[in-house]
């Protein structure tokens, strides 16, 4: 089991909720994000790579915080 208490902070993190222009697929569940429905966008550096994901509002409100 990995300790997460020893991990580094992330160098960023950023979250916010948008708006589809187009449709997209949920990157958590592969559920479609269709045009005009919310989702939420979330970027963070950790370790040094950058990474970018959509979560449909399904996963959002099931994610723990």
């Amino acid at each position: 089991m990995c300790d997460l208490d020893d991990l580094e902070p992330f160098d960023f993190l950023h979250e916010k909720e948008c708006k589809a222009r187009k449709d997209y697929r949920c990157d958590c569940c592969g559920g479609p994000i269709l045009r005009g429905e919310k989702y939420l966008r979330h970027a963070n550096k950790f370790d040094g790579k950058v990474s970018s994901e959509r979560m449909c509002s399904s996963c959002k409100s099931e994610r723990p915080y």
